[in-house]
């Protein structure tokens, strides 16, 4: 895997350009004044239509989560044809669904995100995986690539007896797979930083100091652990920054804490992205077809 090449052009976004191409939204609320009554009437929900065609807002009805997102949605070629939100949030293709929030308040269940959850809709229940941009280094052209979003942590939002419940987060992540060269590359960037006298680039080095530590890097595994310390008065003079190192710091303590407990190190299968899945059919004709979503969705 660390042997493949990233044509940069925006990485993250790569799975969902290639989504979107394929997605055609259909939402004709607005213009059907009875289906908004229907759905305030039934899920008794404190929001306009505009909100509820671009958040997802939930409810509980009895001990089943209900979406109440408004409209339908088409998928190109996926043969289901017009599937409502609940149907559409539960199958494997994911992008578009919003905000989460709550139907009867109109408020925001999580506030604590960088970038949008990645929702499944199973057993009654709605799965909430929240991302977090990491780092790849590309051994070959030997530069680090734009950050991926992928799945961290896991909240279950389930119902009782009328009632929205929240559990509490979960671990669900898997490092990217990063080898010695990368090792190096991080061991440079905190020596310039450290050299530096104007400091600016402290959350670049956090990061790639995160992902080798992740993948057991003991060096940057110490740097990253001391960084603050380092760098004291960066991070008492920039709070959003020091927040940012403690979310990601958050991370690698509870994947320490997962190997520590008899965890198996295992890596993100970076195939999902489109560039990674085609890299990797030219080394090989018999990978299973793209899967091309991060949803964990069994079909």
């Amino acid at each position: 895997m660390h042997s493949i090449v990233y044509k940069i052009g925006n990485m993250k976004n790569c799975l969902v350009i290639l989504l979107s191409g394929l997605l055609l939204a259909s939402c004709n609320s607005e213009n059907n004044p009875a289906e908004k009554t229907t759905m305030d009437t039934v899920y008794h929900c404190n929001l306009t239509t505009e909100q509820m065609q671009r958040a997802c807002p939930v409810d509980a009805v009895g001990d089943s989560v209900v979406i109440c997102k408004q409209g339908t949605m088409n998928v190109i070629g996926s043969g289901k044809g017009a599937m409502t939100w609940t149907d559409y949030i539960a199958s494997k293709y994911s992008g578009g669904e919003g905000q989460v929030m709550e139907c009867k308040t109109g408020k925001p269940l999580f506030h604590d995100l960088y970038v949008s959850p990645l929702l499944t809709y199973k057993d009654k229940k709605l799965l909430v995986d929240k991302r977090m941009a990491f780092e790849i280094y590309d051994p070959v052209n030997r530069k680090w690539l734009d950050q991926i979003e992928l799945p961290v942590w896991r909240c279950i939002i389930s119902a009782r007896r009328g009632s929205l419940n929240l559990s509490a987060d979960s671990l669900i992540f898997k490092p990217p797979f990063q080898d010695r060269s990368a090792f190096a590359s991080a061991d440079s960037t905190y020596k310039t930083e450290m050299n530096r006298t104007d400091h600016y680039l402290y959350m670049r080095t956090a990061n790639r100091l995160l992902a080798c530590a992740l993948c057991g890097d003991t060096l940057s595994e110490r740097r990253l652990l001391t960084l603050e310390n380092d760098f004291s008065g960066y991070f008492v003079n920039n709070p959003d920054s020091k927040k940012y190192l403690n979310e990601k710091l958050a991370v690698y303590t509870a994947y320490k804490n997962y190997l520590t407990h008899g965890g198996k190190r295992s890596y993100f299968d970076l195939s999902v992205f489109p560039y990674f899945y085609n890299q990797m059919k030219k080394m090989s004709k018999n990978l299973p077809p793209p899967r091309t979503t991060l949803k964990p969705v069994q079909e």
